[in-house]
């Protein structure tokens, strides 16, 4: 087992999904924008379709650059989760490790298990929110990391 202190960040699958995402609509309008100069329509569709091509891949590096700044950090005093969903949205969420009551991995697709990444839902005491981070590396790993802490913590 890793010893603490420890940080998680996302898998790197989830990069490649937004990159594709990304290349995939911005070279269809831009197919679409070329489609539009070479049979002489109108310019403004060609000018239209181009922007909204470069508009897309502007997007994609501003969310490959979101998805990069999410993390969980294990330290000896407890879990700090910044969970970052768009670029203004952003969970900021710290706790003892006292206060976590459960940890749960949930992998959904044929990805998910070829690869290696799955959902950590952790649940804390009190009010505060369930701390649950996507496309975790290894996710069972931490999860076995995250009870074993938790149960030195309450001994």
């Amino acid at each position: 087992m890793q010893q603490l202190p420890a940080t998680i960040s996302k898998h790197w699958f989830g990069y490649v999904i937004i990159v594709g995402a990304g290349l995939l609509i911005a070279g269809l309008l831009g197919v679409a924008s070329y489609s539009f100069y070479v049979n002489g329509l109108a310019l403004e569709l060609f000018a239209f379709t181009f922007f909204f091509a470069v508009v897309v891949l502007l997007l994609t590096i501003v969310q490959i650059w979101v998805y990069s700044l999410s993390y969980v950090e294990l330290a000896e005093e407890g879990l700090h989760v910044v969970n970052w969903r768009t670029l203004f949205v952003k969970t900021d969420v710290t706790t003892e490790w006292e206060r976590v009551q459960d940890v749960s991995v949930a992998t959904g697709s044929a990805w998910a298990l070829l690869f290696n990444y799955g959902t950590l839902v952790i649940q804390t005491a009190g009010t505060a929110q369930e701390l649950r981070m996507t496309m975790i590396p290894d996710a069972e790993y931490w999860q076995a990391l995250i009870q074993a802490n938790v149960s030195v913590a309450s001994n």
